[in-house]
């Protein structure tokens, strides 16, 4: 009887490296020890390649989150802005900025806008669409700088969350 050589040993390919040939599915180069492969690549149980995947998707989530909270300290502060202008005004004349109880008023009313959008591209960026909307929501509520502030540090986080997770979202 003849002995059969399996299949994937008389398939070879070419080291990248010394160029000689191995054969398919080797994970080192036999001649010159190149690293063709991982050497284990279906150790992992599906189960863990799973959750891998699921916790690398996680970040456009986060980033509305982000996103959300940012536009609703905008959203307040704006509100507070048109509301009780006067605080706001003592505020920006203890930096030497002198504004006006009507530009006070305008600008609440740009924040609210600004809010507003902010957490529409939230809520863009948990559902995972719409890259584009999430990161103008992002950028308008690092923009709008709601609570002392604290809303811009939550909108270039999740600014920053949507960036890098651009290849999440199904525009």
């Amino acid at each position: 009887m003849v002995e059969e050589t399996p299949y994937d040993e008389i398939i070879e390919e070419t080291c990248p490296s010394c160029r000689r040939t191995v054969p398919q599915g080797t994970a080192k180069c036999p001649s010159c020890g190149f690293k063709l492969r991982d050497e284990f690549p279906a150790s992992k149980p599906v189960k863990d390649r799973f959750l891998e995947e699921e916790r690398s998707k996680e970040r456009a989530g986060y980033a509305g989150i982000f996103i959300i909270i940012s536009g609703l300290l905008a959203l307040v502060t704006g509100l507070s802005m048109i509301a009780y202008p006067d605080p706001f005004i003592n505020w920006y004349s203890n930096l030497y900025i002198d504004l006006t109880t009507n530009a006070i008023m305008i600008w609440g009313a740009i924040m609210l806008v600004f809010g507003a959008i902010a957490i529409i591209g939230g809520f863009r960026a948990i559902k995972r669409r719409s890259w584009a909307i999430a990161a103008v929501g992002g950028s308008l509520g690092l923009i709008a700088s709601g609570g002392l502030f604290l809303g811009a540090l939550f909108g270039l986080i999740g600014l920053i969350l949507v960036v890098i997770s651009r290849d999440e979202f199904k525009d």
